[in-house]
């Protein structure tokens, strides 16, 4: 049995959370005394034991083994760099000889390399799908301590990793050993390969249940006498959900070889969301009246099946109602005890869910086992997202998906709860490759299981997917109109019982509101959740899930959620603690359970422009104004290099009277004009999607992290804006000086930063726009033109700042644009091409663009 030994030191260990370890953080999770959990899970019994091992590690970086520290198990690292753990255990003589060895593990992120006493033993290609090795006895010492080693690479790339690099509102990725290491002792006079079946009739009051395993002896001769042979036989018990035994058989065995056995059960309990009916089978192996193995085995009854109104669950109609769970509390990340599973699960079933979803990670297998025990179905899913149309049509791609989803339909398939298996996420309905790229997944799990197969959408399909039973809609934070809209226009092409919302998502960032009015509040989010649910259940379609439960924490920063300092998504129906006071827990909890409905509050939508904005903008106009005033000689400057650029330029180059006092004043005015541009589009965009994916394509954590910081901090996003424009008006100023060495004629600096600096003069212009743009866009009449505008306007600058360059260089303008064309090339160019290379960005760029397209 699995015990509390060494217990006390795991918990001396444990005593920070975590720590630096050779520069690399770990974080363990706290102690658990796995046996006071389920028994059949660990398949534990009185002759089969499973040793724990989570404690006695040491890891370290591969590079520097001797800087290796202690640490528990579970525990994960953030970083990259390649980690090793370390373990060593012994077994009893008696052990080794008389028990097979089979080594569990969990998860593990990501690939693996597996060494026992020095010996390579298992590599594991990646993802966390849970497995196990065989030890082979020859490779273990007698007598004697072994060592394990466990090497782990966590690095996900945009391309031949499942997930991808870019993962919008993924859970946090830590790499390490992040679920439960255990070494199971199988007897080798024992029972193998048990599986059941079960035929319930079409009145459900009979089921007929058969047990298939396999019986190897390899202690004795199988050419004893007959009379010796006799004496071994598997006894079966059959338990009803209530512990009381239903039947029981006797099967002689006469060497190695196969059982089978085949029970009724008259009017069987059958398993439901409102029931969850377990039943428990138990065999035993007995040679010449001794007990050399007991197994133990729990199943559920029930069918599930395809109806014109939905589905049917033991013949009464069901519809799915549920909501995303993912395996992440923030600080730990992935890092989650059995205890925080099972507690979680619990608060969902009290919601009144009858099903999770459990997206963009591959379930922990205990999670499954508790929604056995609770009454949950499960809807596991490869955790492929928005994938571009170049990698669903790339063999390479297929065959890594195709492996992946072989492995978790091997691992996951007899798991009750499991009812549906996803093909991912996030596809686009009228990609002709990626829909092809979901239909052979599916085809592959028929051919390989009885589980119903869905794909979850931007946009439903405008055509049947043979091989896949269920159509998921994803909306994020629609107007009820909208998305009722795009579930009823999926009916020309899907049959209603084909369709559920799979992905139900509403940021709260603004938290607590006067009323619904105000969008993205816990108000906002409530009435939507409360349209999800009625719109489902009027509209006959299969059902809906919540997304999600908690709050959690991702790897990148998030536009569409809002700005966290620790990336936490604030799209939860509870926050990441549990606590159960948002106002659409109660809403929730009152239409599922048919309770008195809660009013939600309208209220009034407040005015979201910041004063910031206009206050800047009219300090900005009013110094430009006194500026323009000050001095005639500055006034008529200004109106030539505005009218007459070119002989404006002429001025510069020929050394004409400008000062630098007035020059530089308005350099800061257009740099402050200039923050104060970029500061608005941000804080407008802050929560757009689009904005918020194209980011994600470049792959790179502080880009999301920057943009994200200055779009939802528009005080500290002028600031650093500010700054910034002064640096570049510096060095566009220094790299043009750079250039003029190429030339003959001598350019002083001075003639340079006076031409950068005029160039941009028509930025004081958009002063007056830039107090009222905001408004201005939070009204959506315009935008698309504003937008148009507003880089026309780039353009302008930019010509000018070209022409400025051909006349103080006394060049062809042909020259200086062709050579400026080129620059611009190489740098954009190259910067793109580099993120191309690396993180596929300009396949992730085209693909975000076509999902907003359809939203």
């Amino acid at each position: 049995m699995i015990n509390n030994k060494n217990l006390l030191a795991a918990l001396f260990f444990i005593l920070s959370a975590s720590f630096l370890c050779a520069q690399v953080k770990i974080i363990e999770a706290p102690p658990e005394n796995y046996s006071v959990f389920d028994s059949v899970f660990f398949d534990q019994s009185s002759k089969r034991v499973a040793i724990p091992f989570n404690t006695d590690w040491k890891v370290y970086e591969a590079e520097t083994p001797e800087s290796a520290v202690n640490v528990v198990v579970p525990s994960v690292f953030e970083g990259t760099t390649e980690m090793v753990y370390e373990k060593t255990f012994s077994l009893t003589d008696q052990q080794i000889i008389e028990y097979k060895h089979k080594l569990n593990f969990l998860g593990i992120n990501y690939s693996t390399e597996i060494l026992l006493n020095e010996v390579v033993i298992y590599k594991h290609p990646g993802g966390t799908i849970p497995f196990n090795v065989e030890l082979n006895k020859d490779l273990l010492i007698f007598g004697g301590k072994n060592k394990l080693v466990v090497k782990i690479g966590h690095a996900l790339d945009s391309e031949s990793t499942i997930p991808v690099n870019q993962r919008f509102l993924f859970p946090r990725n830590l790499g390490g050993i992040f679920r439960p290491v255990y070494l199971s002792l199988i007897p080798e006079n024992g029972i193998r390969n048990f599986v059941h079946s079960i035929s319930l009739n079409e009145k459900n009051d009979r089921a007929a249940v058969t047990f298939n395993s396999e019986v190897t002896f390899s202690f004795f001769d199988d050419s004893l006498s007959g009379s010796d042979k006799s004496r071994s036989f598997v006894k079966t018990y059959l338990f009803s959900p209530n512990g009381s035994i239903i039947d029981s058989s006797d099967y002689q065995v006469n060497s190695s070889g196969d059982v089978e056995k085949s029970f009724v059960i008259q009017n069987p309990l059958l398993w439901s969301p409102k029931t969850p009916a377990i039943y428990k089978v138990v065999q035993k192996l007995f040679r010449n009246d001794i007990l050399y193995d007991e197994l133990i085995r729990d199943f559920a009854i029930y069918k599930l099946l395809p109806d014109d109104n939905g589905y049917r669950l033991n013949n009464n109609v069901f519809h799915f109602k549920g909501t995303a769970y993912f395996f992440n509390k923030p600080g730990s990340g992935n890092l989650l005890t059995l205890k925080q599973i099972e507690d979680d699960f619990i608060k969902i079933k009290e919601l009144g869910f009858n099903s999770i979803r459990f997206p963009k990670s591959v379930p922990h297998p205990y999670a499954l086992k508790v929604c056995e025990k609770l009454g949950l179905f499960a809807f596991i899913e490869v955790p492929i997202n928005s994938i571009p149309d170049e990698f669903a049509s790339s063999e390479s791609f297929e065959i890594r998906a195709v492996g992946f989803l072989k492995n978790m339909i091997e691992y996951y398939a007899d798991f009750k709860s499991v009812v549906a298996i996803g093909l991912g996420a996030s596809y686009i309905g009228t990609s002709v490759s990626q829909l092809d790229f979901v239909n052979k997944l599916g085809r592959l799990v028929k051919d390989q299981s009885s589980l119903f197969t869905y794909a979850s959408f931007v946009n439903l399909p405008e055509k049947e997917l043979h091989n896949v039973d269920l159509i998921g809609l994803e909306i994020f934070a629609d107007e009820t109109e909208e998305f009722k809209h795009k579930i009823e226009s999926g009916f020309n092409y899907n049959a209603q019982n084909k369709i559920f919302i799979s992905e139900a998502t509403y940021p709260t960032f603004k938290r607590s509101t006067n009323g619904y009015l105000n969008k993205f509040s816990f108000e906002g989010q409530a009435k939507f959740f409360e349209d999800i649910i009625e719109i489902s259940e009027n509209t006959g379609i299969s059902g809906f899930f919540l997304n999600s439960f908690f709050d959690f924490s991702g790897d990148f920063a998030s536009l569409f959620s809002g700005y966290s300092k620790n990336n936490i998504y604030h799209i939860g129906i509870l926050d990441s603690s549990g606590n159960p006071g948002r106002l659409s827990y109660k809403v929730i909890k009152s239409h599922l359970n048919d309770g008195e409905r809660t009013t939600i509050p309208i209220g009034s939508k407040k005015d979201d422009s910041p004063i910031l904005f206009i206050l800047v903008g009219v300090l900005l106009s009013i110094i430009v104004a006194l500026l323009i005033n000050s001095k005639r000689k500055f006034r008529e400057d200004a109106t030539r290099a505005l009218v007459r650029p070119y002989n404006f330029f002429a001025d510069i180059r020929d050394h004409r009277i400008l000062s630098g006092i007035h020059s530089t004043i308005l350099m800061l005015c257009l740099s402050g004009s200039f923050s104060l541009l970029l500061t608005t589009i941000l804080t407008y965009l802050q929560s757009n999607i689009l904005l918020d994916k194209i980011l994600l394509s470049f792959g790179w954590v502080w880009l999301s992290e920057t943009v994200s910081y200055l779009a939802w901090h528009p005080v500290e996003s002028l600031l650093y804006l500010f700054l910034l424009s002064v640096s570049l008006f510096l060095i566009h100023s220094i790299v043009i000086k750079a250039a003029s060495f190429f030339i003959k004629t001598k350019i002083l600096f001075t003639s340079v930063f006076f031409t950068v600096v005029w160039a941009f003069l028509p930025l004081a212009l958009l002063l007056p726009l830039e107090i009222v743009l905001h408004r201005i866009l939070a009204a959506e009449i315009a935008n698309l033109y504003i937008y148009g505008f507003i880089l026309l306007f780039v353009f302008w600058l930019t010509q000018r700042m070209l022409k400025g360059i051909y006349v103080i260089f006394d060049v062809r303008a042909s020259a200086v644009y062709f050579y400026s064309f080129l620059l611009f090339l190489v740098v954009f160019g190259g910067f793109l091409l580099y993120f191309q290379l690396s993180e596929s960005t300009i396949y992730y760029i085209i693909n975000s663009i076509k999902q907003y397209t359809v939203l």
